[in-house]
C-alpha cells in the first residue's frame, strides 16, 4: 500500500472514523493493530524485524532503566545500542561492506571472494531502528522513564504514518502522547490543519516529485544523447524531485499524525533557502539531525 494511493486514503478515513468514536480505552490497540495492519501489506515477509527490534528494544529499556545508576550503566547502554543496530548493520549495509571486500581481494590478486548473501530490507528499517536507539537513550540519559505499557511501545515504533519515512521520532514526543492518548479529543481547527498538510504533502508528491522523475530519468538513462544544458537542468530538477519526494512524504505523515491529535516533528524547514552548509543539515531532515 503506497502512501500517494487512494488505496491509503481510504484506509486513512476508516482508521480515523473508528479511532473518534471507539471507546477512549481502545483507542491504543486499535491503532497499534492498524499499523500492524498497513505495515504487513508492504513488508509482510518481514515483519519479524520490527517485531524483533520492539520486542528487544522494549526489555533493554527496563535493564536499562534498573541499571542507570550503577557502574555498569554506560556497558549496558553501549551493549545495547550495539545489539539493536546489529540487525541495520547486518541487513542494510552487510552486502555493500562484503562487496567492497571483494572488489578489495581481486585488486589484491586474490583468487577467491566471498559470496554475498541476497538479503531482503524490510521496509522502514532505519526508521524504527533509530527510533528504538533514540528510545534507550532517553532512558539512560533520564529524560524519561522506562516504559512499562508494550502496547505503547509497540504501536510508537510501528506507528503507521510515520513508519515508512519518518520522521524518526523520539519517545519525549511521540510515546509521551501515546502515553496520554485518552485525553486526545476531537478538534475540528486540527483535523482541518492536519488534511490541508497532507494536501500539501500530495503536492509536493504527486504533483512535483512524481512528474520530475519523468524527465530525471530520462535524461540519465541516456544521458550520452543529450547536451550539457539539458543534463544540467536534468540535475536541477532532480536535486527538486529528490526534496519534494521526501518532503513530501513526510508533510504528509505530519498531517495525518495531527488529524488524529498527534504533533510529530517538523522534517524540513526549506531546506534550499539555507545560507550555509551547516544551515542546510539543520534544516534537512531535521529528525535525523535531532537524534545524532
Amino acid at each position: 500500500m503506497q502512501i500517494q494511493s487512494m488505496t491509503y486514503l481510504l484506509f486513512f478515513f476508516l482508521v480515523c472514523l473508528f479511532y473518534y468514536v471507539i471507546p477512549l480505552k481502545l483507542r491504543r490497540p486499535w491503532l497499534l493493530a492498524v499499523s500492524w495492519a498497513f505495515y504487513l501489506t508492504v513488508a509482510s515477509r518481514l515483519a519479524y524485524y520490527l517485531a524483533g527490534i520492539t520486542l528487544l528494544s522494549y526489555c533493554l529499556g527496563l535493564m536499562l532503566e534498573k541499571k542507570r545508576k550503577t557502574v555498569s550503566a554506560g556497558t549496558a547502554l553501549a551493549l545495547s545500542l550495539a545489539v539493536t543496530f546489529a540487525a541495520l548493520a547486518v541487513v542494510k549495509y552487510g552486502g555493500f561492506i562484503l562487496g567492497n571486500v571483494n572488489w578489495t581481494l581481486k585488486a589484491l590478486g586474490a583468487g577467491f571472494g566471498i559470496k554475498v548473501p541476497q538479503i531482503l530490507q524490510p521496509v522502514g528499517l532505519s526508521f524504527f531502528t533509530f527510533a528504538a536507539a533514540g528510545y534507550l537513550m532517553d532512558v539512560f540519559r533520564g529524560a524519561r522513564e522506562a516504559e512499562r505499557n508494550f502496547l505503547s511501545y509497540a504501536l510508537f515504533l510501528s506507528f503507521f504514518p510515520t513508519i515508512m519515512a519518518g520522521p524518526i521520532e523520539r519517545s519525549t514526543n511521540l510515546l509521551r502522547q501515546i502515553d496520554e492518548i485518552h485525553l486526545i479529543r476531537l478538534d475540528t481547527a486540527k483535523v482541518r490543519h492536519g488534511l490541508l498538510t497532507m494536501l500539501y504533502g500530495y503536492f509536493l508528491k504527486i504533483m512535483l516529485a512524481d512528474r520530475l522523475s519523468i524527465l530525471v530519468n530520462t535524461a540519465f538513462a541516456k544521458y550520452a544523447s543529450y547536451g550539457g544544458t539539458v543534463l544540467c537542468l536534468a540535475l536541477i530538477a532532480f536535486s527538486i524531485q529528490l526534496y519534494c519526494d521526501f518532503a513530501g512524504i513526510s508533510t504528509i505523515a505530519l498531517g495525518a499524525g495531527e488529524v488524529m491529535g498527534f504533533s510529530l516533528i517538523q522534517n524540513f524547514e526549506t531546506p534550499y533557502f539555507s545560507m550555509s552548509v551547516a544551515e542546510f543539515w539543520r534544516r534537512w531532515h531535521i529528525s535525523l539531525s535531532y537524534w545524532f
